[in-house]
């Protein structure tokens, strides 16, 4: 897992730029009004970018994980937590 996490730090930001486009292009599309779409670890390409482009024009759903099944809930800002939650 580590030497995976090293390898994916090098060049991360040019190849989630490429997985970016293709993956918006492929929505374009086929123009949704909705869309499943994961929360990005450390070795997987950064498509949080993605997040903030389709916010306007579709709802996003993320996969929650709850034990060993998930279920889907739609993305919402702020991830942060306030004080009073």
């Amino acid at each position: 897992m580590k030497r995976l996490e090293k390898a994916a730090k090098t060049g991360r930001k040019s190849r989630s730029r490429i997985v970016v486009r293709r993956v918006e292009h492929i929505i374009k599309k086929y123009n949704p009004s909705s869309i499943l779409l994961y929360m990005p670890m450390a070795h997987e390409p950064d498509i949080r970018e993605l997040f903030r482009r389709l916010s306007r024009r579709c709802k996003i759903y993320v996969p929650f994980m709850e034990g060993e099944s998930f279920k889907v809930v739609q993305y919402r800002l702020p991830l942060r937590k306030n004080a009073l939650a």
